[in-house]
């Protein structure tokens, strides 16, 4: 039963490893690299005087922290050993995150189109809050109400989710320079990996105090993310302030 359970594994292991080389070859064969665009003094010294860069990786780490960070990791506890939910239905709670995130991710980002990208950001961080409000309103009840909240919480996440996905790595691209492009997705991913590492450590300390608290305090960094974004908007120049809206060919063009 053992050898099975990691056979299992190493084949889990494999198939994500092969998704991630179809990933590369897609790369390789569709993108085609623009004329390398002349350097540019300074490095990291110019990306960590952009204020506006250093707001938006603040204001990430909230979001990863919350989105990312405190329901992949600190719900999955909470409803195990709070709400007494079996590894199964715990393991249900995932599955729906990640199905939401499957189904909405193209229509939210077509929704995306043309609307303000701070407030985007803004509303997925509202969304969070919701989430985590929803986790504590279901606190010690046993009933199956309490499990439907939890579902639909982990249901709004993952909007939440493409809503702020949709928004971030384009919005950097737009921001940085085209000779630090790197440099500014570079502190984004670090921010990304910060809100990671913190949510979870924190998170599960905060747990073994209050599990109510623990989400409150979700609650409140999401909404501090959801106010720093809509504070963003003034720092960012008018013509990267909207997601673009695609120019698309009408349906029957270029047909004789």
């Amino acid at each position: 039963m053992a050898a099975r359970g990691v056979g299992g594994l190493v084949g889990l292991l494999v198939a994500n490893a092969l998704t991630y080389l179809l990933y590369v070859s897609i790369l390789v064969l569709v993108v085609r690299g623009d004329a390398q665009p002349a350097r540019m003094a300074g490095g990291y010294r110019v990306v960590l005087h952009d204020r506006s860069l250093l707001r938006l990786a603040s204001i990430n780490i909230a979001m990863i922290g919350v989105g990312w960070g405190v329901f992949s990791w600190v719900v999955p506890a909470y409803a195990h050993a709070r709400m007494g939910l079996d590894t199964r239905l715990v393991g249900t709670l995932l599955l729906a995150n990640a199905l939401t995130v499957t189904v909405a991710q193209l229509p939210v980002t077509r929704l995306a189109e043309g609307r303000r990208r701070t407030r985007t950001i803004a509303v997925a961080a509202f969304a969070f809050v919701a989430a985590c409000l929803l986790v504590v309103g279901a606190d010690g009840d046993r009933s199956g109400g309490a499990y439907a909240a939890v579902l639909v919480a982990a249901v709004v996440v993952g909007i939440g989710e493409c809503l702020h996905t949709t928004v971030l790595m384009p919005l950097v691209a737009d921001l940085a320079p085209a000779a630090l492009r790197g440099r500014y997705m570079a502190v984004v991913a670090l921010s990304w990996w910060l809100g990671l590492a913190l949510a979870p450590a924190l998170g599960v300390q905060l747990l073994s105090v209050s599990p109510p608290l623990t989400m409150l305090v979700a609650a409140g960094v999401a909404l501090a993310g959801g106010v720093a974004a809509l504070g963003l908007e003034r720092l960012l120049p008018e013509a990267i302030r909207r997601t673009p809206r695609p120019a698309r060919q009408p349906l029957g063009a270029g047909h004789g």
